[in-house]
C-alpha cells in the first residue's frame, strides 16, 4: 500500500510548476508559509480527477490499496470550519464539508472498484479554537462508515 495526499494550503510556493497553493479558504498555513488561493470549482474538479488518476496508477502498479492522508492536508482542510470558508455545496454544514472527500472517494471507487483497499488517515482533534473537536471527528467517522466508501480509518 501507499499513502496519497494533496497538501492543500501546506504546499510550498517554491515547488513544482509554480501553481499556487490551493485550499477551501485563504487562511494561511503558518508552518509552510503559503498564502493559498481559495479553490474554485475547476480546482476542485481537477484535484478530484488527480486523486482518481493516482489511485488507478497505484492499482496498475499492483499495490493492494491506498491510504488517503487527511491530517492537516487538503481533505481535512475541507472538513474543518477553520480552513473551509466555501459556500455550498462544499462549505457550510458538516455534510457539505465532507462532500469533497466523498466526491474523491466515489471517483476513486469508480476507477479501482471495491476490491482495492481504500482508507483515510486523519486527526482526531485539531486542538484549535473553532476547529474540529474529537466529538466532530466522531461524527465524521460515523458518516464515512455510513457512506461505505472506505475500508478503514487510521485515527491520529
Amino acid at each position: 500500500m501507499i499513502q496519497l495526499t494533496h497538501l492543500g494550503r501546506r504546499t510550498s510556493w517554491s515547488k513544482s510548476d509554480w501553481l499556487p497553493a490551493v485550499s477551501p479558504s485563504h487562511r494561511r498555513e503558518m508552518a509552510h508559509r503559503s498564502f493559498p488561493k481559495k479553490m474554485e470549482d475547476w480546482d476542485i474538479e481537477r484535484i478530484i480527477t488527480d486523486y482518481a488518476d493516482a489511485a488507478e496508477g497505484m492499482q496498475a502498479a499492483n499495490l493492494d490499496g491506498i491510504e488517503l492522508q487527511a491530517y492537516g492536508h487538503l481533505m481535512d482542510q475541507f472538513w474543518s470550519p477553520l480552513t473551509n470558508t466555501l459556500d455550498a455545496p462544499y462549505g457550510g454544514s458538516m455534510r457539505n464539508r465532507l462532500r469533497f472527500s466523498n466526491d474523491v472517494l466515489r471517483a476513486i471507487r469508480k476507477r479501482v472498484g471495491n476490491e482495492f483497499i481504500v482508507g483515510i488517515r486523519y486527526t482526531a482533534d485539531e486542538m484549535a479554537k473553532g476547529g474540529l473537536t474529537a466529538k466532530d471527528t466522531i461524527k465524521i467517522l460515523k458518516q464515512l462508515k455510513k457512506d461505505g466508501l472506505v475500508d478503514f480509518l487510521n485515527v491520529i
